[in-house]
């Protein structure tokens, strides 16, 4: 299975940088099948605000997101700094945060 880890980050219209600030460690639960992937990772530095702030005890958390579905992948899908063409449909959903916690998360993300 190949791993691409990339966070991109823009606060304007324009193609999106590489953000350097993430670091990731894999999980141990990572695996492919002839129909799935999966791949755990806990990143850390993967979040910038450059106004306010994610509350993760808020029930009505509402969140970005934007897709390109019908212009193809982008140019070069192992290089983070690849390019790609401006997404075609942007929406937002509310998340609730307080049922994403994990009660054991150190137990179960503690290296081995």
């Amino acid at each position: 299975m190949t791993e691409i880890k990339a966070n991109i980050t823009r606060r304007a219209y324009q193609q999106p940088a590489a953000w350097s600030g993430a670091n990731y460690r894999l999980m141990p639960d990572n695996g492919v099948n002839s129909t799935h992937w999966t791949l755990s990772a806990i990143c850390t530095g993967c979040s910038y605000w450059s106004h306010g702030s994610i509350d993760p005890t808020n029930t009505q958390n509402y969140l970005a997101v934007a897709l390109n579905n019908q212009n193809g992948a982008v140019s070069r899908p192992s290089d983070p700094n690849s390019t790609f063409s401006i997404h075609t449909s942007l929406g937002r959903f509310l998340f609730d945060f307080t049922q994403a916690k994990q009660a054991n998360f150190n137990t179960v993300t503690k290296p081995k």
